[in-house]
């Protein structure tokens, strides 16, 4: 609701983080988005949603804020395909953009080279 955006918006992220949740079709879109671009079929949907609602509550517009969760989430799954890696960075961009496009700044880019649309 209108609250909880507010809250997601006035937080700077840390401890105070508003939730965020994502719906089915959201849960969903971020999932087909992940695989479309990586082929990474062995993730799980609710590690893509997770790896989402985590980048939208720690802000991942920030690159790098972006540029850690990539590196959590290749040392979290060590047995994913790293030639597809670099395309974890626009995932992250792209999925950010379907779970809480709201709360992306005007302004922000996508992390170099990954391409994708600009926030605000």
């Amino acid at each position: 609701g209108i609250i909880s955006l507010l809250l997601a918006l006035a937080s700077c992220g840390g401890d105070n983080a508003a939730s965020i949740e994502l719906t089915a079709d959201q849960m969903d879109a971020v999932y087909q988005n992940a695989v479309n671009n990586n082929g990474w079929t062995d993730v799980s949907p609710e590690t893509w949603s997770d790896l989402a609602v985590d980048a939208c509550e720690r802000g991942a517009w920030d690159h790098d804020v972006n540029a850690a969760l990539t590196s959590e989430f290749l040392t979290d799954n060590s047995w994913v395909d790293r030639a597809e890696a670099d395309q974890l960075p626009g995932i992250i961009w792209l999925n950010l953009n379907i779970a809480c496009h709201d709360l992306i700044p005007e302004g922000s880019t996508p992390p170099p080279g990954s391409g994708g649309p600009s926030g605000g």
